[in-house]
């Protein structure tokens, strides 16, 4: 459930103290519910905590996660309801799966939207397993068995869910929207499938899109022992299909639209993917000798890889990718020498927990330090977010007495002042511009109110 709320029952000096904390605790949770789902398929233990770790430490998570740390609540819930679903299917109660759906549309219904949708396609891939030979009616009978406990968990958010939805509709975000544009390709997409095979292993680039990707390079790999043959094809195919769906929706603006809940084109997810990838991860099978062709598809995407790393890092000095390319070629060399060198299973395990870490640690660095992405210019140094507001500029507008004067603060304001008529107290709006009616957002453009620069930027 959505424990930020918990900030206003604290003394203001530690709120920012305990927002910084809570960030930590959803990225753990994160991790566990991660690792319970894998667990489900019988995931190796370090192989597993490896996985856990490529899930929270990728780029969305630096930029989305840490920007808006409430976003992290789609990688806790993802795994739990996709939980829930598996325990119906392995007949094993709906409680889990009613409680997900539940915390999902109560806490935080946009990404539970996205969810829903990836939870839809895991019990599609899921139906050949589960019902090998009546296909349409196993899947009546999935319907039956899903449906109940997702609409009793429904049933139980509605209390918030159902207002806030309804007065969503009559947004600014849905009501002015302007047309999407082109949905059916991206600009440029040759470039942008560059772009994206580049950014899959390498830190702080986004391909534009809110698509921040930016996993460790051992993702790469399993991807190509995925897709040469290194698991038993059965156990394989979802995960192949699941994969190349989500390739395309990456390739496709109506997916991010769609996604989106059709008000604009952005990527946001990506965590899904990002859960993909870490259990394909944590599935495959690094013991065992890799087959000819699975060498052959390391080698080759490798000297792609680190090719147009190092063109895109002489063209455009792109020193993100090629430290990938590095990474990833180091990777590579470990897992083709690792059966001529007899290394131990333990042994290799924990090398590769090994170099997960230390990635996860460069990429962390590489994004946030001021020599290279530098993120953390975006963020206030410790300690002063309510001395900013306090005695910042705007401290001045307490002092109005007047009924008459009044001042929107948006977060889609480039100045960010969304708290401070709760802070400083004066006559004040402070909501996501996205979430303001759509008919107040029409009367102050009318008005030309000079306070109101970030509604004028919207409505132009």
């Amino acid at each position: 459930l959505r424990l930020d709320a918990l900030g206003a029952l604290l003394p203001l000096g530690c709120v920012e103290a305990f927002y910084t904390v809570l960030t930590f605790v959803r990225l753990y949770l994160a991790g566990l519910s991660f690792s319970a789902f894998a667990l489900c398929y019988r995931a190796p233990d370090l192989q597993l905590v490896c996985a856990a770790m490529t899930y929270i430490f990728c780029g969305y998570v630096f930029k989305l996660g840490v920007q808006h740390p409430s976003f992290l609540f789609a990688f806790i819930l993802l795994p739990l309801v996709l939980m829930g679903e598996e325990q119906i299917f392995r007949k094993r109660g709906g409680l889990l799966f009613s409680f997900s759906v539940f915390a999902g549309f109560y806490s935080f219904y946009y990404f539970m939207y996205m969810i829903t949708v990836a939870g839809a396609i895991y019990a599609l891939l899921r139906l050949p397993d589960l019902y090998p030979q009546k296909r349409f009616s196993g899947f009546v009978r999935m319907l039956a068995q899903v449906i109940p406990p997702a609409l009793l968990g429904l049933g139980m958010s509605m209390a918030l869910f159902l207002p806030t939805v309804l007065s969503l509709r009559e947004s600014n975000r849905f009501a002015l929207q302007s047309g999407p544009g082109n949905l059916l390709f991206y600009a440029e997409p040759l470039r942008r499938l560059k772009s994206l095979f580049l950014s899959l292993i390498s830190p702080y680039k986004s391909a534009g899109s809110a698509t921040y990707l930016s996993y460790s390079p051992v993702i790469l790999c399993a991807l190509c022992l995925l897709f040469a043959g290194h698991k038993k094809k059965k156990a394989g195919r979802p995960l192949q299909i699941a994969v190349i769906l989500q390739a395309v929706m990456l390739m496709v603006p109506f997916a991010g639209y769609a996604m989106a809940g059709f008000s604009n084109i952005n990527n946001r997810w990506v965590f899904i993917l990002s859960f993909t990838l870490a259990l394909n991860f944590a599935l495959t099978d690094f013991q065992n000798p890799i087959p000819l062709r699975g060498k052959i598809a390391l080698g080759a995407v490798t000297v792609l890889y680190t090719l147009l790393a190092v063109y895109d890092h002489l063209k455009n000095y792109n020193p993100y990718a090629f430290a990938a390319a590095v990474l990833l070629t180091a990777m590579t060399i470990l897992l083709l020498a690792k059966d001529r060198i007899r290394l131990v299973s333990r042994t290799f395990a924990c090398l590769m927990l090994l170099f997960v870490f230390s990635t996860c640690t460069l990429y962390s660095v590489m994004t946030y330090h001021q020599r290279y992405g530098n993120l953390a210019d975006e963020y206030l140094p410790a300690g002063t977010a309510l001395s900013r507001i306090t005695q910042g500029r705007l401290s001045s507008l307490a002092q109005v007495s007047s009924d008459d004067t009044h001042r929107a603060d948006t977060s889609k304001n480039i100045v960010l002042h969304e708290n401070d008529p709760l802070l400083l107290n004066y006559n004040g709006v402070s909501i996501n511009s996205s979430l303001l009616p759509p008919s107040t957002t029409r009367s102050l453009i009318e008005l030309e109110n000079p306070g109101l620069d970030g509604l004028l930027r919207i409505g132009s």
